[in-house]
């Protein structure tokens, strides 16, 4: 399921330098496949529940139903921008190669992301799992500053209207998408250390308060390097990149 989702979530990514039908075609297929996937693997999980006694053993099948429920909206996320790309085809419209660049760059990011959730949850790995929150608030910072972009881009008239509010859903759906391996990141985190299972939020908080070394290094490193693809070497050496505390505020 994951895997799917993920190579869906590329060809989206895709199609707005080449729409193609017939991808879309296929990506609406796979979505419905995930969907009964996601069903079938749901309901088994609900037979074998009543077998389960342990408290130990209840807290996983909870985890395996969440995680479901996160690939599941990976693939629904997928449709979804494809749609976005579907409407820009059907008004024989497109984004500027500006517009264009900056989304590969985001798509890099995510797909960094989307392989440390797999590799997370696939092999029940803590480092892999500690390292999405980090980037997951790249993305953020990286969203907020392709929607000035985009906004200057209306300014001047390079935009239309129409398009920048796609460009705009676009930017959404992507911070769902991280949002999602966030989710599965903590969770993987949660399971395996005493304490966090139940204090999530105060888990989360305490990562982007700024009291987490390893989170900050990986943050930073991960925002210098993005930060520069998107803006060129000059100007991010010139921008100082927000504090953790500061980015509570963003």
């Amino acid at each position: 399921m994951f895997q799917l989702a993920k190579t869906n979530i590329r060809r989206t990514f895709d199609m707005f330098h080449q729409y193609d039908p017939e991808v879309m075609k296929q990506l609406e297929e796979d979505e419905n496949y995930i969907d009964s996937m996601a069903d079938h693997v749901s309901n088994y999980l609900v037979q074998i529940s009543a077998t389960i006694t342990s408290h130990y053993h209840v807290e996983i099948m909870n985890y395996y139903f969440s995680a479901i429920t996160e690939f599941e909206r990976l693939g629904d996320h997928a449709l979804n921008i494809a749609e976005i790309a579907a409407a820009l085809h059907e008004k024989d419209s497109s984004f500027s190669q500006d517009a264009l660049s900056e989304l590969n760059v985001l798509w890099q990011l995510l797909d960094t992301i989307l392989n440390h959730a797999n590799e997370a949850f696939r092999k029940q790995n803590l480092a892999e799992a500690r390292r999405i929150e980090p980037l997951e608030q790249v993305v953020d910072d990286m969203v907020s500053l392709l929607k000035d972009h985009h906004l200057k881009r209306l300014r001047d008239g390079e935009c239309g209207v129409f398009n920048g509010s796609e460009f705009f859903n676009l930017l959404s759906e992507a911070e769902r998408i991280s949002d999602v391996c966030s989710n599965i990141g903590v969770a993987t985190v949660a399971r395996s250390t005493p304490g966090i299972n139940h204090q999530v939020h105060n888990y989360i908080s305490m990562l982007h308060s700024g009291r987490d070394k390893e989170f900050n290094e990986v943050y930073q490193k991960a925002h210098d390097e993005y930060i520069w693809m998107l803006q060129g070497k000059e100007s991010a050496l010139s921008q100082k990149s927000p504090t953790r505390d500061e980015n509570l505020c963003l």
